[in-house]
Formats: C-alpha cells, sequence, structure tokens
C-alpha cells in the first residue's frame, strides 16, 4: 500500500466516522485518515458518511468509479440514489435502511438524502471521477466540456 505508515489496527478500536479502513492486496486492514487517501493507494477503501442533508453526499454532483464497482450499504435513513446509465437515461433507486446497491464500475451516480443517514461504502479510491448535475449532457459524450 505504499511506503507511507498507516496505522496498525491490531487489538485497537477506531473511530469508523473519521477513519476509513484500507485494504490492501496483502489482504490486511490499516486504518487510515481522510486526508492520507490522496497519498496512500489501497486496493479499497471502507468508510461512513453520515449524510443530514444533500449537502454531506454532494448531492449536484455525479461520480463514477472507473477502477472498479462501490458497494453502498445504507446503515439508517434513506437515501434516492441516481445511477445515469449509458444510454443518457436515469434511473432511481430508493434505498432503505438495511439495504445494499452496487453500483457497477464506470457508471455516474449521485445521491439525494430523503431522511438523514448512515451510508457505510466500500470502493476502489484511485480515480473516481466527478461532474456538475449540469453537465450530465455530456458524460457519455464524446467527452467535449468534461
Amino acid at each position: 500500500m505504499g511506503s507511507l505508515q498507516i496505522m496498525d489496527t491490531t487489538m485497537m478500536a477506531i473511530d469508523f466516522h473519521s477513519q476509513l479502513i484500507a485494504l490492501g492486496t496483502d489482504k490486511r486492514a490499516s486504518t487510515l485518515s481522510w486526508n492520507m487517501l490522496a497519498r496512500v493507494a489501497p486496493d479499497w477503501v471502507v468508510g461512513i458518511v453520515t449524510a443530514a442533508n444533500d449537502q454531506a453526499v454532494h448531492a449536484e454532483i455525479w461520480e463514477r468509479h472507473p477502477a472498479g464497482d462501490e458497494i453502498l450499504y445504507l446503515i439508517e435513513g434513506r437515501l434516492l440514489l441516481t445511477l445515469l446509465l449509458e444510454d443518457k437515461q436515469e434511473k432511481s433507486i430508493d434505498l432503505l435502511t438495511g439495504q445494499v446497491f452496487i453500483v457497477p464500475q464506470g457508471i455516474w451516480h449521485r445521491i439525494h438524502v430523503i431522511e438523514p443517514a448512515q451510508l457505510l461504502f466500500v470502493k476502489p479510491p484511485v480515480g473516481t471521477e466527478h461532474r456538475f448535475h449540469a453537465d450530465s449532457e455530456s458524460l457519455y459524450g464524446d467527452g467535449k466540456g468534461l
């Protein structure tokens, strides 16, 4: 996972709301602070987002993960997950407490908070792309305007 030292999680409890779990090819789990994410390249990260409103989940921004799928598990609350399919059609999924959704690799998506929520995510940390909702017409186009 790089030459940076990541905190050893052996025999200690962590605050999962302020730390991520980094999973590497060595099959080991370590803690990772949000600000270290850009400097370390684990295969996967696991984290929790507490979302009281749309601002907490950047609802006006599309996101996709070209490096792999993203797993979303709604611990509590209610979210509206919107996918932008390759035919430029939007598909919305009402995500309820206890449900899991796998966002396929490379699919643009965004989230709206219907009820305050806690969302656990598992995703590849490298290569995530973001675009404003206003740019959604060009997301699967020729790349101009991205």
